[in-house]
Formats: C-alpha cells, structure tokens, sequence
C-alpha cells in the first residue's frame, strides 16, 4: 500500500484538512483537498520530517518548514509502509518502542524504577543536601530566621517573664563555650517540653522546671539545649523536614524566603526529632560543660529520671521528639559516676531558689 488518508494542518490555522499521503524514495508527497475542492501537491523531503511521540494510537509527523506542518494517521498500517520504504529513517520506530514492546510487565517495572529513584531523591539525597547548605547559612541569617520563629512560636504561649529573668541570670553564671547569645523564655504550658531554635533562643515550658528536683537538672537541659544551637542541629533538622521548599531558597540565596518557609512552618518545630548520634553529641557536649563548670553530672541524671518519670502517664513533648533511650541514661550515669571535680555552687544555689520560689 502506497497511499494513506491523513489529516492535514499548515501551521497557520488549528482547523486539518483531508489530505492523502504517498511516497517517493527521498520524499513524501501530500495531496491537500481545499474546500473548493482543489488539490495542492506538497513535497516533504524525508530528511525534514520528524516523528512526533504521542501516547494515543495517532501517527503524527512534523515537516520542519516555516511554519511548522503536521499531518495525522489512524491508519496502522502506516508504520509498516514506512518500514517497507524507509527501512533507516529515524521517523520509522517510536524512540520508545521497546517500553511498548516489554508490555504491561516492563512498563510496571519501569514506573516502580522512577517512583524508587525519586524515593531515593527525596528521602536521601533532597534532606542531605539541604542539610549541608544550612549548615552553611552565614550566621545573620540563621539569627534572624531563630528571631522570626521566635516571633512565631511564643506568640501562642504565655510567657512568664519572672521564671524567665531567672532562670536567664543562671545561664549567664555558666560558661557553655559558645559564641551564641543564649536567651532562654519560660512559657505557661503543662507539659515536659523544650527546644532550642536557630541562633541562641532556648524555650522551656514551665511544667519541665516545676519537676526539676535540683539545679543541676537545670544545668544540664540547659547544656543540651545549647549544644543544639552550636551545632546547628535544629536549623539542620528543619532543613531534613522542610528540604523541598528549604533547598530552593538556600539555592538561591534569598535570606527572605528562607526566613518565610520556615516561619510558615513554624510549627514543626513541636514535631522536630533529632538523630541518635546528634542526640548524643548534645548529651556529650552538656556533660563537657557540666564538668567545665564544676556543676555536679548526677544532674543529668536526674533530668533523665524526671523525663522518663513524666513519660509514665503520657508522651512527654520532650521525649517524642529527644528520645530517651537507655543509652543515654547509661551515659549520663558513667559520666557522674567518673566526675572528679563537683563542686557546690552558691551562686546557682541562689538563683535556683528565687526559680524555686517563683515556679
């Protein structure tokens, strides 16, 4: 067979019209029929026609003139007519003609792939990378987006300005090794709860301090917090868990959009969950300061026997998302137990009974 019915369309108008097409060695001819009933003869050189892809059973080729024209075929007899005439010609097989042919099974195979490596993608590679590139923000951004969240999480508490100035003149009688400003604010809220944010603001709620049984478990949350901020660990883990709409504004720098992402997110900061090993190295780091300030470690431990306490009647915030393992209770007990150097305080001593009497 040497001639098919198409429809044909000259790149002008949106409206085909019947045509025939034939073929000769080096090029095709089309036949237009015009509504006059007229008949143009048009000479495509093989060498400018194109294989259009298309997911329907249409044959479709571009002729590559000025404009563009394009003709269609139902006809699926075509293909092989093709074959017949031009058995080397790029427009004869789909450039996807071995999916089709793989059948049902391959093309199932080749979706699972995709969806895989776009797994892959997201859950590794995306969350890795922003994590690197946050950590990498120039400390003015990463102050100001800690203040914009800031901002965004406390306007929904209460906060208790007392416990706060407090509990702020015992973290300036510490010295955590940091050049971070470390500001801590006490809200009101019934739960055992704290979080560090990005550029030195640590938020405790106020039920975590009134079970406190001594300062040094004060001492110690305080030191694990900071540790946190110094190592970036929370800006890294909003990055882990925002890393599609982080990622871009890293990429492109723009400080604004890096600060509107994450305030919009602002509440994540309640569901944020660190690592094992990031956990530990803020367990690791407090105990260093414990130590570096002569402050007793068997605080440690009793922060950790008041969190696990807590979490006897309900999922305590701060275990959901710092998860006390028992590892981490065994740590702090063998750091207490090989601490040479506590000393009493009466500075803390004195401050943590004003935060005594106010809580």
């Amino acid at each position: 067979m040497n001639q098919f019915d198409v429809t044909f369309y000259d790149g002008l108008s949106s409206r085909g019209v019947p045509a025939s097409l034939s073929f000769e060695p080096s090029y095709w001819i089309v036949r237009v029929t015009r509504d006059d009933g007229s008949v143009d003869r048009l000479s495509w050189d093989t060498d400018r026609v194109r294989r259009n892809e298309t997911a329907s059973g249409v044959n479709t080729f571009r002729y590559e003139s000025e404009p563009p024209q394009v003709i269609e075929c139902r006809d699926p007899a075509l293909l092989q007519a093709l074959r017949e005439h031009y058995p080397n010609r790029s427009f004869v097989e789909k450039k996807y003609a071995w999916l089709v042919s793989s059948g049902p099974v391959g093309v199932a195979a080749l979706v699972a792939a995709v969806i895989g490596l776009v797994a892959v993608v997201y859950f590794f590679a995306l969350p890795a990378l922003a994590g690197l590139l946050a950590n990498a923000m120039p400390r003015s951004t990463e102050t100001a987006v800690g203040e914009k969240l800031y901002e965004s999480m406390v306007s929904g508490y209460r906060i208790d300005d007392s416990l706060s100035a407090d509990v702020n003149a015992y973290v300036r009688l510490i010295d955590f090794g940091t050049d971070y400003p470390v500001t801590v604010t006490v809200v009101e809220q019934d739960e055992l709860n704290a979080f560090a944010l990005p550029g030195g603001r640590v938020v405790v709620y106020s039920k975590l301090l009134r079970e406190m049984k001594r300062h040094e478990e004060l001492a110690a949350l305080l030191g694990h917090e900071v540790a946190h901020v110094e190592h970036r660990h929370t800006l890294r883990a909003l990055a882990r868990n925002l890393s599609g709409y982080l990622l871009i504004s890293l990429v492109v720098g723009d400080a604004n959009a890096v600060m509107a992402v994450v305030v919009d997110n602002a509440d994540a900061l309640n569901r944020l969950s660190f690592s094992r090993s990031l956990e530990r190295q803020a367990d690791e780091d407090a105990a260093v300061t414990m130590r570096k300030n002569g402050i007793d470690l068997r605080g440690m431990v009793g922060l950790f026997q008041t969190l696990k306490a807590g979490n006897d009647f309900h999922i305590a915030g701060f275990l959901s998302t710092h998860p006390l393992t028992d590892d981490r209770l065994a740590f702090a007990r063998e750091q207490a137990a090989q601490q040479r150097n506590a000393k009493p305080n009466a500075a803390l001593d004195a401050v943590w009974q004003r935060i005594q009497e106010n809580k």
